[in-house]
């Protein structure tokens, strides 16, 4: 029974200087774009924001308003399926634009935030990296054709970098951030921060920085975990896609890989011959069966006082001895912990690599998202308590972590309100 022991210290060293390679030119696993926008003030378009968000195969879309005081409002949302981008970026451009027409036919401002690795410019368009030289902007303002105003602004954005614009809604709370993250904690391990960087002239110049984590290849992906790896690319969406690094983030394959640790376990002789047979006879396990059993174990209690189960694992183990529940319960939280030092260490070290949050009066401001991060009980709450302890009560960073739904939708309005 081999969970994997994580140093948070360590790991935020490794993954900064990775990042500082990726930043040299160095051929690492870790993918960086450097885009120039500015922190700039909102501009105050007198017409509304139409924002759509695309995370892979899924639209969500509304118009957007911003109060004096920084309160946002959503209203006429939209969600549909998408092809996925194997169709190719121009019917993705034709399809988004068939969803959002009649959204955007009154709009000054178009804010776009897609789940892909794109590269930025700082004129507010953007390129697919699968496919250099595809303007995003034309070809989906082509799309729309007369729908949309003459002129209207269209501003395309990675959906991590909108996650960090977010926290400029934020500012009610916190009027003076001084720096800001944005993280997709899931498998496709997307991140942005800012940084101060000195120009050649000696100019202290503030940039944005993309990053695509998934492949990093880091000493505390075991053994097991590449060998968990190999397992899901045929049987897991996108797994084949995604690196072992990312699948150790986030919990969407949480699931999958608690019941391989408690298989090997089984095998081990870590349950009774009863439990062992009863969890090798499991052939799955997803993410929200896997938080529905953390919720029916918590304490320990609901494995004494229960007849019947919502979860599988549950189900299984609810005629074994109560040793055996113990030993599963003990398992899932165990890794539910070791996903969340992962998901706090990549936050830290690009805390460390940004050079701010050290003054109390200018918190840096963390928005970190994913749905089933957000969802998988003890996740989101075990990694902002590792950033807590390790980051701000020890190497004294002043942090402000904002849970903010729909935070990729609010960041591309700000995005596209702002004055380019």
């Amino acid at each position: 029974m081999y969970v994997g022991d994580i140093s948070f210290d360590e790991l935020c060293a490794e993954i900064s200087g990775a990042v500082g390679d990726a930043l040299s030119g160095e051929q690492t696993g870790i993918s960086a774009v450097v885009t120039p926008f500015s922190h700039l003030r909102r501009a105050a378009p007198s017409l509304p924001t139409c924002v759509i968000h695309v995370a892979r195969t899924k639209l969500h879309a509304a118009l957007v308003s911003f109060s004096e005081n920084g309160a946002v409002t959503l209203k006429s949302e939209i969600s549909a399926d998408l092809p996925d981008f194997g169709a190719g970026p121009r019917e993705l451009c034709v399809q988004i634009a068939r969803l959002t027409t009649e959204l955007v036919q009154d709009c000054g401002t178009i804010g776009v935030c897609l789940g892909y690795p794109i590269q930025m410019s700082s004129d507010g368009d953007a390129v697919f990296e699968a496919a250099p030289g595809f303007s995003i902007r034309a070809h989906l303002l082509d799309a729309y054709g007369d729908s949309i105003i003459e002129g209207v602004r269209c501003v395309v954005c990675n959906s991590a970098v909108a996650t960090m614009l977010a926290s400029e809604a934020v500012q009610g709370v916190h009027p003076e951030f001084e720096s800001a993250i944005g993280c997709i904690v899931d498998p496709d391990a997307h991140a942005c921060y800012e940084e101060s960087r000195l120009t050649t002239s000696g100019v202290s110049r503030r940039r944005i920085v993309f990053l695509d984590l998934s492949h990093h290849r880091s000493r505390f992906v075991t053994d097991r975990d590449a060998e968990f790896d190999v397992r899901t690319r045929d049987s897991q969406p996108d797994g084949a896609r995604l690196g072992a690094f990312g699948k150790m983030l986030g919990g969407r394959y949480l699931g999958p890989l608690v019941l391989a640790v408690l298989h090997g376990a089984a095998r081990e002789g870590a349950f009774s011959p009863d439990g062992s047979k009863r969890i090798l006879a499991l052939d799955r396990l997803s993410s929200s069966d896997l938080s529905l059993y953390l919720g029916e174990s918590i304490g320990g209690a609901g494995r004494r006082g229960r007849s019947t189960y919502a979860s599988s694992l549950g189900t299984a183990l609810m005629s074994a001895p109560v040793s055996d529940g113990d030993v599963a319960a003990s398992i899932c939280r165990l890794l539910v912990s070791r996903a969340a030092c992962f998901s706090a260490a990549v936050v830290g070290a690009l805390a460390m690599r940004s050079g701010a949050g050290r003054n109390p009066d200018q918190p840096m401001c963390l928005v970190l998202t994913g749905p089933v991060f957000e969802n998988t009980i003890g996740l989101r709450a075990e990694t902002e308590r590792i950033l807590t302890e390790k980051l701000a009560d020890r190497h004294g960073y002043h942090l402000y972590s904002a849970e903010m739904p729909f935070a990729a939708l609010v960041g591309a309005a700000v995005a596209a309100r702002r004055p380019l």
